[in-house]
């Protein structure tokens, strides 16, 4: 998954909860706080994503990987994420 943290007033916003949570469940990061969820992808993200990356994941994560139902089934990362690996063993 792929992240920018945008400027605000010369300052680097934080990684939104939504985003955490998804990153966290998916896999692409071990990271249990935002912060460090935040540099682990920061370090993982090609340029051409930098851009909106952080928009991606938000809306990924309002339509298919919610909290609390995610949409496994139309998933397009189901295959390489570990919470669905961890459901359907």
């Amino acid at each position: 998954m792929f992240l920018k943290l945008e400027e605000s007033l010369g300052e680097q916003s934080g990684l939104s909860l939504l985003s955490n949570h998804v990153c966290n469940r998916i896999g692409s990061t071990d990271a249990k706080v935002a912060d460090k969820t935040a540099q682990q992808l920061e370090e993982r993200t090609p340029d051409w994503a930098l851009q909106d990356g952080h928009f991606w994941l938000i809306q990924f994560g309002k339509k298919i990987c919610t909290s609390r139902s995610p949409k496994c089934d139309r998933c397009p990362v189901s295959d390489i994420c570990l919470w669905f690996v961890a459901q359907t063993k």
